[in-house]
Formats: C-alpha cells, structure tokens, sequence
C-alpha cells in the first residue's frame, strides 16, 4: 500500500465516494495531509488509511 493517496485512490480502495472523504473532513474524522485547490479541482492527499478503515464499518 502506499504511504500517501489521492482522495480518488483512497475512495475507490475503500469503497466509498469521493464526496464521503470530504463529509470525513468537515466532520474531522479524516484530514487529508495534502490539499490543493484549483479552479473546478480539489486534490487532497490521505496519509491514514487506518482511520479510514476503522469508520467504514461504522
């Protein structure tokens, strides 16, 4: 697994939608370490999959 993934990555790993990631990270369940922001695209970059993991089945 790798050290640091895309929000797209981390998702689709996970089995969840992008859109989820970003509910994680208002709510401060999940920050993603990386953040860039573009025009029409946002990128965020995931380092603790563990976290994410762990709310999935919740």
């Amino acid at each position: 697994m790798k050290e640091k993934m895309t929000s797209g990555e981390i998702a689709k790993q996970a089995g969840v939608l992008t859109k989820a990631l970003r509910v994680y990270d208002e709510k401060g369940l999940l920050k993603p370490v990386e953040l860039t922001e573009g025009k029409n695209k946002r990128e965020e970059v995931f380092k603790d999959h563990s976290t994410l993991s762990f709310i999935i089945p919740a």
